[in-house]
């Protein structure tokens, strides 16, 4: 068993390896690299709903990107 893992954090076209320990969830990693709780994060292409329930492994990606926001009338 290793020590930990390297997961990549992208966020606005630019992305950055992270060393974390084993067992992180996606809701570990946000508190971590001190992502804002406006910013949705997704794994595997889909929005995470329930970040405490996605577990991380070396070389994963995760893409932190703002929520949307609406226009018009």
């Amino acid at each position: 068993m290793s020590d930990g893992a390297k997961v990549r954090l992208v966020s606005a076209g630019t992305g950055k390896s992270i060393d974390v320990p084993d067992n992180l969830t996606v809701a570990d990693l946000r508190e971590l690299a001190g992502v804002s709780d406006d910013v949705q994060l997704a794994f595997n292409g889909d929005i995470v709903a329930n970040e405490d329930s996605v577990d991380l492994s070396d070389g994963d990606t995760v893409v932190a990107a703002p929520r949307k926001v609406g226009h018009g009338s």
